[in-house]
């Protein structure tokens, strides 16, 4: 199994000009595991997953990605594992301007689903890698939060228009203060119903 956090250096080369982001400590807040990648280029994978990451490590959220499902107790801290899979098409009762829906798995957490191609097509114009980016913090936090909330600005912005996809361009968009406090709470409730695991791996 493969875990890997992205290096700094990476999230740095994407927006050269943002100095915002924060170097992770050693133990994850969350594990994300991702299947279904054979239907995105790794580069342009790996550099969704960074922004992803760059823009949750604003709000001190460490996240490890994962390219398989983690083994029972992975990791020392208990973190929040999440499952996220790329899928061609959406679901029946699916809206069809949705980029990612989620399903509900169980009290532990969602399984979120992201729409290659429908977010392949609204990139279209801008960098595919920076929408995807988006939408991989935009699903992840929803999970957290375990609310289907949205925002008026920023991140969680139920739908983003032309202006929000130049400024993915540039920067990461923010969360909001409202936003950070949903996820913080979320984040909480979540590891407080998690097992203990006083011997780590």
């Amino acid at each position: 199994m493969r875990a890997y956090r992205l290096p700094l250096v990476v999230l740095a080369a994407l927006w050269p000009g943002d100095g915002r982001s924060q170097e992770p400590v050693s133990d994850p807040d969350v594990l994300v595991y991702v299947t279904g990648v054979n239907l995105v280029p790794r580069p342009v994978n790996l550099r969704a997953q960074a922004i992803a990451s760059a823009i949750f490590a604003r709000i001190n959220v460490r996240i490890t990605w994962l390219e398989s499902m983690p083994r029972p107790a992975q990791g020392s801290g208990n973190p929040v594992v999440i499952h996220v899979q790329y899928v061609r098409r959406a679901a029946d009762d699916c809206s069809r301007e949705a980029l990612a829906y989620s399903q509900l798995l169980s009290k532990a957490g969602k399984e979120i689903s992201v729409l290659v191609e429908q977010v392949r097509m609204t990139a279209a114009p801008f960098h595919f890698e920076q929408v995807l980016g988006h939408v991989l913090a935009h699903e992840i936090a929803h999970s957290l939060a375990s609310a289907s909330y949205h925002s008026k600005t920023g991140v969680m912005k139920a739908v983003w228009d032309r202006t929000d996809f130049m400024a993915m361009g540039r920067a990461p968009l923010d969360f909001t203060n409202l936003d950070v406090i949903l996820i913080r709470r979320g984040l909480a409730a979540r590891v407080a119903t998690l097992p203990r695991n006083p011997s780590g791996l």
